[in-house]
């Protein structure tokens, strides 16, 4: 497929508001879609774990992957556009929507759209993009153009997430500002070690860069600092395995690196809402 010559179908486009208490009960579990997602983080408490890799939801940030991949909320509250949509006007007969499947009952041929990309390979891949609020004025109206139905709201839409798909692969080329590559390096190695005694100054060793230079380079392009990150993240991870394992709040605590239950618990609640505990009875 080549996306060049492609126009874009867009199935659904909305403006969500789950929230771990008015969701569905499936809609924490590890899931698959039919078509591909967009999704533009307006603002949220919680992470979106894509393919096994957790990203901390931050306003204006974007997350884009393909039809057939695995993903997984673990929120408290979001607040997002999202887009269901195809590379291609092949399955655009369909027009009704489907919710996604769980992932282990997902099959091959539930695939509207998962052939691979050959101009834009980077799109066979998710795609995460951090201060996007460039793009927030276009996905906006493509989300307004979508209530509207008419003779020209399907070629418009088409348009409209063509430019925002050109856009993206822009925001994310291998010439982007240098700023961005250091970002992404170092949200990789935190992602790889989150669970071990790392600090800014071991992440910045690692990288090979000054650590109040990573730090403000971070800051600048997530909203966020390295160790609020590496916190959120560990609670993220914690998170999910209070929802889905039976070991003890310590071990939790331990394996998502932090070894003191107190400092634990306390970060937890204060991240969250919930002590562990009563998270966990949410669930059990």
């Amino acid at each position: 497929m080549l996306l060049f010559e492609e126009q874009p179908f867009v199935r659904q486009a909305l403006h969500v508001h789950p929230t771990i208490k008015s969701s569905f009960r499936d809609f924490f579990k590890p899931l698959k879609s039919r078509d591909s997602r967009l999704f533009y983080i307006l603002d949220g408490k919680g992470s979106i774990v894509i393919d096994g890799t957790i990203h901390i939801l931050q306003p204006d940030s974007i997350f884009i992957f393909k039809a057939g991949t695995t993903y997984e909320w673990q929120l408290e509250w979001a607040d997002y556009y999202v887009l269901n949509f195809d590379y291609s006007m092949a399955f655009s007969n369909i027009s009704q929507t489907f919710h996604p499947l769980y992932s282990e009952a997902f099959r091959a041929e539930d695939c509207f759209d998962c052939g691979i990309i050959d101009d834009y390979k980077e799109l066979n891949s998710p795609i995460v993009l951090y201060k996007a609020i460039n793009l927030k004025h276009s996905i906006r109206n493509l989300v307004f153009e979508s209530a509207i139905s008419d003779l020209w709201s399907k070629q418009l839409l088409s348009s409209y997430l063509k430019q925002i798909l050109l856009q993206i692969l822009r925001a994310n080329s291998a010439d982007a500002p240098k700023a961005h590559n250091i970002t992404k390096q170092a949200i990789a190695y935190i992602q790889d070690h989150y669970n071990e005694p790392i600090t800014n100054s071991s992440i910045a060793e690692k990288l090979g860069y000054n650590p109040v230079y990573l730090g403000r380079i971070f800051k600048e392009n997530t909203g966020t600092s390295l160790h609020d990150y590496v916190i959120d993240l560990r609670i993220a991870a914690a998170a999910d395995a209070l929802k889905n394992s039976p070991l003890s709040i310590s071990e939790i605590g331990r394996l998502a690196g932090m070894d003191d239950v107190y400092h634990f618990s306390k970060l937890f609640k204060q991240k969250v809402g919930l002590s562990p505990t009563q998270y966990r009875k949410q669930f059990w």
